[in-house]
Order: C-alpha cells, then sequence, then structure tokens
C-alpha cells in the first residue's frame, strides 16, 4: 500500500513538473532551453515503461504479497 502510494505522488508530481513546464512555454509564451528538450524523451519514455509495466499485476495465487 505503502509503495503504491508513493509510486503514484512520484507520478503525479512529474506529471504536475511537465504540466506546469508546457503551459509556461505554450501559454506564457517562454522558449526552453536546450537542455529542457533534450531531457524531455528520456523522461517521456522512462514515463512511458513506468506506466506500461505498472499495468502488468502477479498472478493471483502465485504466493507473493502485494
Amino acid at each position: 500500500m505503502i509503495a503504491r502510494l508513493t509510486g503514484g505522488l512520484l507520478f503525479l508530481s512529474g506529471f504536475v513538473a511537465l504540466f506546469l513546464a508546457y503551459w509556461t512555454e505554450h501559454v506564457l509564451g517562454y522558449a526552453p532551453c536546450e537542455l529542457c528538450l533534450i531531457e524531455r524523451m528520456p523522461g517521456g519514455l522512462s514515463r512511458f515503461w513506468a506506466c506500461s509495466l505498472s499495468s502488468f499485476r502477479e498472478p493471483s495465487g502465485s504466493g507473493r504479497p502485494c
């Protein structure tokens, strides 16, 4: 339970940070720096894999506690 809550809070904080960055860029008209553009690709890939892998569950009866 604590691990799932911690993961959810980390995901939510990352989502809010990216939302604010995109909002600042597109709504307020700020241009992102070169480092911001470079960091988006690995961050997006890691979020994709984290969401993809977190959707899989152990079969019920595997003997491992959740």
